[in-house]
């Protein structure tokens, strides 16, 4: 039996990996995916967000733990889960990157190429601190091969992105975040982080293992089973 905790992107929450939790458990495994702070339950303000907020939200998560974990960031999840290895590596088993961004030290999201109909189509609050999703949108950029049904229950689940985070360098060591094993999963169909920069960024650090997935960048709704299962063989 393998501990898996599941770590959000942008906008999203625990929630999105619902499926692949109860997939993951239905094959004898342990499988956890908290909202980050400010995301889906959490009531944190998002003035008061930060990636170490962030990350270390995680490790109070992977601390609850009895042996070290399979760490899988999705999208902005990549960022979060590499300062995660930095503050606790001997608690991380394995990073997995689930179509996620990965930066380098010393760098930001902002700094991470993701597509420009993504980048075009956010819409701003009136205070500057978060971002949200048009609705129109929503299928075409993050769940192009989802089922209807999963579309509309994701799109009235999305929060509000807090943008100071985004905007955040990431301070990593190749002594711990380093120490890490690291595997990728590219989503070959994503639009919303192009298989052309899944592939820079994948090549851009020593990753393990690079895997693929027929998908969009949801496959936690549109192949649940199937992500479950490479997850396991990994």
């Amino acid at each position: 039996m393998s501990s898996f905790v599941l770590v959000h992107g942008a906008w999203h929450g625990g929630w999105c990996w619902e499926k692949v939790v109860a997939a993951l458990e239905k094959r004898g495994h342990r499988a956890s995916s908290p909202d980050l702070p400010a995301h889906g339950q959490d009531p944190t303000p998002p003035r008061d967000v930060s990636l170490d907020r962030y990350a270390r939200s995680v490790c109070e998560v992977i601390e609850g733990h009895d042996e070290p974990v399979v760490l899988v960031g999705h999208s902005m999840g990549g960022l979060v889960i590499s300062r995660v290895a930095e503050l606790a590596p001997k608690r991380i088993r394995k990073l997995v990157y689930l179509a996620a961004l990965v930066p380098r030290d010393g760098e930001s999201i902002a700094g991470v190429t993701v597509a420009p109909e993504l980048l075009d189509c956010l819409l701003p609050s009136e205070d500057g601190l978060t971002t949200r999703l048009p609705r129109e949108h929503l299928r075409e950029i993050f769940y192009a091969d989802c089922s209807a049904e999963d579309v509309e229950r994701a799109a009235s689940r999305l929060c509000a992105q807090p943008i100071p985070v985004l905007l955040e360098t990431a301070q990593l060591s190749a002594a711990r975040f380093g120490s890490v094993p690291r595997i990728y999963i590219e989503c070959l169909q994503d639009r919303a982080v192009p298989l052309d920069c899944q592939r820079k960024m994948s090549a851009a650090h020593r990753f393990h293992a690079v895997h693929s997935l027929e998908s969009s960048h949801s496959p936690s709704f549109s192949m649940p089973n199937e992500l479950a299962e490479l997850l396991i063989a990994l």
